[in-house]
């Protein structure tokens, strides 16, 4: 009996050593995507409130909303709009009207690869301060990022 409870125990011990070890927290997020942002980032950042991240593949419904927030934000300066994990540049055409002043396409996945493995298949919004990504907030069925920039730029 109690050779089955020690194994219990270990194993418990081993999950949560194997779930804390894998999740990132916010501000290795942020401090390894301002790194990628000084590095990798052509445009000029410092009138940028926002950069949205949306992933072509995962969460349905959250995709959904990005597009349609895309659609309906593609046009503001203090945005800039990340696609990535893209199938296809024909379907992604065909759903979103794209604006190329403030969109950049991440075929090779560089910037979506910053993000924990486990949320990549949600969109994300880092919110931006003198140039650097300062929060990030997560739209998914438990956060509402889209919701916040909306509370924002209406402010």
């Amino acid at each position: 009996m109690t050779f089955t409870m020690r194994n219990i125990i270990y194993a418990i011990l081993i999950l949560g050593i194997f779930f804390t070890s894998c999740s990132e927290s916010d501000s290795e997020v942020l401090s390894n995507v301002n790194l990628y942002l000084e590095e990798n980032f052509a445009k000029n950042l410092d009138s940028v409130k926002f950069i949205v991240v949306i992933p072509e593949q995962g969460c349905g419904t959250c995709i959904t909303q990005a597009e349609n927030f895309y659609n309906e934000f593609s046009q503001n300066d203090d945005i800039v709009f990340v696609f990535c994990n893209i199938i296809s540049n024909k379907i992604l055409k065909h759903k979103v009207n794209i604006n190329y002043d403030n969109t950049v396409f991440d075929y090779d996945n560089e910037f979506l690869s910053l993000l924990p493995q486990n949320k990549q298949i949600y969109p994300c919004v880092f919110v931006m301060k003198n140039g650097k990504a300062s929060a990030l907030i997560w739209q998914s069925v438990r956060q509402a990022a889209f919701m916040e920039i909306r509370k924002s730029i209406n402010h």
